[in-house]
């Protein structure tokens, strides 16, 4: 379905003073967004393209067929832009055969791309790197990952999530919470059945385990090198371009990053805590506030009311919205590094950095409680982060025209 276009409090010779042009904004089918997330993320990119002097257009995946694409393919467009990059799961059959979506419409594609390209699902949506795609990873190793069975041939970019707007930050007197964590958990045993059930043989399985123990303490390598190595080590081979090889990658990545979340969950079990999704297999104080998992909306709220987030550790190379819209929320976010984190900010600047075992979390906690830390912290959070990584300014570094690299760079 597509939406009409909005009309932004700017005249039309404002637009023609700006870059112009319709960009198309590609809304993901319910099922590949279960939270939300995507569409709330999209919302706020489009209303970002619009601030800067595109109109914009929603094309709803969920309502999308063959009128639909007729009346987009009649628009001339500057650019279609896809957060999760799901336009390019979408085929469009015609006289020629059958291609995708992007190809049809003859257009720029800006894709964000958020999750491990190892995952079973990631070759619907980066199955096509065309020299017209412009692909923002969240981890720069996605793009090498992405290319050990894709060769690359448009732009690669690595993104930090915008900071959403929100009015100005409650008070602290305001911040009835506090401390707060958002974390999605799964006993990381589940993944190493699933993976043993899969690949039963002996040397994968020892490949699978020997990645989850190198990942657990080598946290600042890329994935890519940590499983290098591994193989390496063992002498065993993986083919990227095996399905199976590449879910066994998937499921030792998940394994390692829930690991470390009960880690961090464990190392607050000695005080209340407000934790926010599942809770299921995770050592708690008998006080905490256990909350079902909420909207992406309802979460910005619940930080606004947060004195401090304890974000739950992202991949090991980005800087993931659990950092940044936290900061713009107002609070003071505690986390450990990343190797984009330590590139952009450094340590103990924008956010109180703590040891990647979090066996330093209580230390953390007590200088994230400190008034002038405090002060310190949050301000330089909202200089550094919350005004520099804004809709606008992401836009502006990905579509077409308008820039040539982002503030982080291209991708290695």
């Amino acid at each position: 379905m597509l939406m009409p276009f909005s009309t932004p409090s700017m005249s039309d010779e404002v637009r023609a003073a700006g870059e112009g042009g319709v960009v198309a904004v590609v809304l993901p089918r319910a099922e590949a967004d279960p939270h939300g997330t995507l569409r709330l993320a999209s919302a706020n990119y489009r209303a970002a393209i619009e601030a800067i002097g595109f109109r914009s257009l929603l094309v709803d995946l969920d309502r999308f067929g063959p009128a639909e694409f007729k009346e987009l393919r009649a628009i001339r467009l500057h650019a279609v832009f896809s957060d999760g990059g799901w336009v390019n799961s979408v085929r469009i059959e015609d006289r020629d055969g059958v291609k995708p979506l992007s190809e049809r419409l003859d257009a720029p594609v800006v894709a964000l791309i958020n999750d491990n390209p190892c995952s079973p699902w990631m070759p619907l949506v980066i199955g096509r790197d065309s020299p017209t795609q412009t692909t923002a990873f969240l981890d720069s190793d996605f793009s090498r990952l992405w290319q050990r069975w894709a060769p690359k041939c448009g732009s690669h970019r690595v993104y930090v999530p915008a900071c959403p707007p929100m009015p100005d930050p409650p008070s602290e007197a305001g911040r009835d919470i506090a401390v707060l964590t958002a974390v999605t958990f799964r006993p990381p045993e589940e993944f190493r059945g699933f993976a043993h059930d899969r690949c039963p043989d002996r040397s994968t399985n020892r490949l699978y385990d020997a990645i989850v123990e190198t990942g657990l303490s080598e946290t600042l390598s890329p994935y890519s090198a940590v499983c290098d190595a591994v193989c390496s080590a063992l002498g065993i081979p993986l083919d990227f371009e095996r399905p199976e090889h590449r879910l066994l990658l998937c499921l030792a990545d998940h394994h390692i990053r829930n690991e470390r979340r009960r880690r961090m969950i464990d190392r607050l079990a000695d005080r209340p805590i407000t934790l926010v999704g599942s809770a299921n297999g995770l050592r708690l104080h008998p006080d905490s506030q256990v909350l079902p998992a909420v909207s992406h909306a309802e979460l910005m709220m619940l930080y606004r009311r947060a004195r401090i987030v304890v974000a739950c550790p992202p991949y090991s190379g980005g800087v993931s919205e659990r950092m940044t819209h936290p900061m713009a929320a107002g609070a003071v976010v505690v986390a450990p590094p990343t190797i984009l984190s330590d590139r952009l900010f450094g340590r103990d600047r924008v956010f109180v950095t703590i040891a990647a075992d979090f066996a330093d979390l209580s230390d953390g906690l007590a200088r994230a409680d400190d008034p002038v830390i405090r002060r310190r912290i949050l301000a330089a959070a909202r200089a550094e982060v919350v005004e520099r990584f804004t809709p606008e300014a992401t836009m502006r570094s990905l579509l077409p025209g308008l820039g040539t690299a982002t503030a982080m760079g291209e991708c290695d």
